[in-house]
């Protein structure tokens, strides 16, 4: 996939569904309750997804100061796996905006989020 059809997958899904994907506890997921899958959720199919991934957002995959005890998040190298696999990991800045459009902002804000996001598209294309 390319940096248009992972947002075009990812905003499709994520309009459709309306809501986040959490836990009984209202922590965003990346499969949750009732079949609910976030914004990467849904990028991953069921033969690559691990519940071991649950509570280690992107970001910390980016910002250094944010993973340097990732000895307590035993998901870390398998989520860094999973998105390898999938060939999405060179999409990772992307994959961070679409995470935090999901687990950071009302649902009633994410269309006109994606809207804004959708003509930079090619800033996140990878060569």
């Amino acid at each position: 996939m390319n940096a248009i059809e992972i947002f075009q997958k990812v905003k499709q899904h994520l309009l459709k569904q309306g809501c986040r994907a959490t836990d009984y506890m209202e922590n965003c997921q990346y499969r949750g309750d009732d079949d609910r899958q976030c914004s990467i959720g849904c990028l991953i199919p069921d033969s690559h997804y691990d519940s071991i991934i649950e509570g280690i957002p992107l970001r910390y995959l980016v910002d250094e100061d944010l993973n340097e005890g990732d000895d307590e998040y035993p998901g870390y190298e398998k989520l860094v796996d999973i998105l390898i696999e999938l060939d999405l990991i060179d999409y990772l800045p992307l994959l961070v905006k679409l995470q935090y459009i999901h687990d950071s902002l009302e649902v009633e804000e994410w269309e006109p989020q994606l809207k804004e996001l959708e003509p930079i598209l090619s800033d996140y294309e990878v060569a």
